[in-house]
């Protein structure tokens, strides 16, 4: 007969290999949302060095001489919340957790806390290599735990949906893939031109039309049963 100590241990050990989604998600959501704001405090119009007051057609020409800064939050504020949708929407066909699955997202997330600073970077020191170079490298990785979490998930359906077919987690794969090559052609290209390599991440949100024609098709493998 089992002591209950021993009963509890099982417990623990079972709960701890099946843990429910809704706090990772919680973290998740709170990660991204302060690293959303923090970006804005890097955004700022630039302001005359000598105090002088200027004309109309003065202020008009501070305000589209910090256009390459607004640029810059843009596309990273776009690239953030990409990034979300397709974290919530991973999570869609997650039905649980386990530890595994909880250090993947945890060092997803360091690097998205990451984005503010990498932004920050670019944006004081936009006419170098290295800021450009390091700002897509911590997209690059991002992107490659995304794939990561995915795979780690699906791996003999362990933690998702057993409704959805291998071959839809197999295309799920390719589109991830589609991300992080962009950002490797960005940072080839950054090493020649750095204007070309930034706007290479104008392509991220033309991906996005196949992420979510694809994310259908997953609600449909869910509701069949």
């Amino acid at each position: 007969m089992k002591q209950k100590s021993d009963i509890d241990i099982n417990k623990f050990e079972e709960t701890a290999e099946n843990l429910k989604i809704s706090r990772v998600e919680s973290l998740s959501d709170g990660v991204f949302a302060i690293a959303m704001t923090l970006m804005v405090l890097d955004l700022k119009i630039p302001t005359p060095s000598d105090g002088t007051n200027f004309s109309n057609q003065g202020i008009m020409n501070l305000f589209f001489s910090g256009l390459e800064t607004l640029e810059k939050y843009v596309i990273s504020f776009i690239v953030l919340g990409i990034y979300w949708i397709r974290h919530q929407a991973q999570f869609s066909i997650i039905k649980n957790a386990n530890r595994g699955l909880l250090y993947i997202n945890i060092i997803f997330l360091m690097f998205i806390s990451l984005i503010p600073a990498t932004t920050s970077f670019l944006m004081n020191y936009s006419g170098y290599q290295f800021p450009l170079f390091i700002y897509l490298l911590n997209n690059f990785i991002i992107c490659l735990m995304l794939l990561w979490h995915l795979n780690y998930a699906a791996n003999n359906y362990r933690l998702i949906d057993a409704r959805i077919p291998e071959s839809a987690i197999r295309k799920g794969k390719l589109l991830l893939l589609s991300s992080p090559l962009l950002f490797l052609i960005a940072m080839v290209i950054s090493f020649f031109s750095l204007r070309i390599s930034f706007m290479i991440l104008y392509l991220l949100p033309f991906i996005f039309p196949f992420y979510h024609i694809y994310d259908k098709k997953l609600k449909k493998y869910k509701n069949k049963n």
